[in-house]
């Protein structure tokens, strides 16, 4: 409701002041103008909310979020490659869990990779899913890249 009373009066209206107990009754309280825009305060309770479920789902995540990955290294002690399957002399214990994938390497070189399908306490099996090379009973397994050849 806009008043287009001039100066004085308008302000005074809208502090209350000039009001008689029997326009109040009638009318309720003087408006008051707004601060901000209209529709203002909805968006800022919307964004609020927005905000807290945000918070919400990134607690979520961070309680959810696997611990960090331990490095695996081992070896192949066993090659099947008529089959496409290995072990590897890590396990459980080393932080191999089913489903990791790890790079073969021979001389700090990749030669594959293997897919683990079965991880028990101190050695692990999977299978090749890119044998670049034959690989070899020896050649080492590690869940990191290699970044340059290793001296033999």
């Amino acid at each position: 409701m806009r008043f287009l009373l001039p100066g004085l009066v308008a302000t005074a209206l809208l502090a209350g002041e000039g009001c008689s107990e029997e326009w109040r009754k009638r009318h309720g309280p003087p408006p008051v103008p707004p601060l901000q825009e209209p529709g203002t305060s909805d968006r800022i309770q919307r964004l609020e909310r927005s905000n807290l479920e945000l918070a919400e789902r990134v607690g979520a995540l961070e309680r959810n979020a696997p611990p960090p990955r331990r490095i695996v290294e081992g070896k192949l002690t066993s090659v099947e490659e008529g089959l496409g399957l290995v072990v590897l002399s890590v396990g459980r214990e080393s932080g191999v869990a089913v489903g990791d994938e790890l790079t073969v390497l021979r001389s700090g070189v990749s030669v594959g990779r293997v897919r683990i399908d079965r991880s028990e306490l101190h050695w692990s099996s999977g299978s090749v899913l890119d044998p670049a090379q034959g690989l070899r009973v020896g050649d080492r397994v590690s869940n990191r890249l290699p970044i340059r050849p290793e001296k033999p």
